[in-house]
C-alpha cells in the first residue's frame, strides 16, 4: 500500500509541474492537441503529442528508480490507479457517476474550460494558488 501510495503522489506532483510547463510558450505546442476538446470527455485523456503522453506518466516510475525497495508491480498498480484517474478527471459523466461523485468533480473539466488553473490535484492547485472553484 505504502509503495502504490508513493507512486500516486510521485505521479501527482510530476504531473503537476510538467502540466504547468506545457502551459508556457516554450511546451504549449506539444499541449494544444490536448486542449483542442475545449469540453472534456473521456477520450481526452490521451488525446495528446506523443511528447504530452510520454512525459506525463513518468513520475509513476520516480520511486521505483530513486527507491530500491518499491516493486514494479507497485509502479504498475499505481500507473493504473493514476490513468483511471485521469480518465474520470476528464469525462463529465463519470464524475457525476454515482459513488465516484463522493470524490470526483470537474475540477480539471474546469481547466479545459479556463485553461489557465486547475493543473494538477486539488492539493497542489490549492499549494500554488492554481485553484478554480
Amino acid at each position: 500500500l505504502f509503495e502504490i501510495l508513493l507512486v500516486i503522489v510521485s505521479y501527482d506532483v510530476h504531473f503537476y509541474y510538467f502540466h504547468r510547463l506545457l502551459h508556457t510558450k516554450w511546451l504549449c505546442p506539444y499541449h494544444k492537441k490536448h486542449h483542442e476538446h475545449v469540453e472534456s470527455r473521456l477520450e481526452t485523456t490521451w488525446h495528446a503529442d506523443f511528447f504530452e503522453n510520454t512525459v506525463s506518466g513518468m513520475g509513476a516510475f520516480y520511486p521505483f528508480i530513486f527507491y530500491p525497495h518499491v516493486s514494479i508491480t507497485g509502479c504498475i498498480i499505481g500507473s493504473v490507479l493514476c490513468f483511471l484517474n485521469g480518465c474520470i478527471h476528464h469525462s463529465p459523466y463519470l464524475v457525476k457517476f454515482p459513488i465516484l461523485n463522493l470524490w470526483y468533480d470537474e475540477h480539471h473539466i474546469n481547466h479545459h474550460r479556463y485553461f489557465n488553473c486547475n493543473y494538477g490535484k486539488y492539493y497542489l492547485d490549492y499549494i500554488h494558488g492554481t485553484e478554480k472553484k
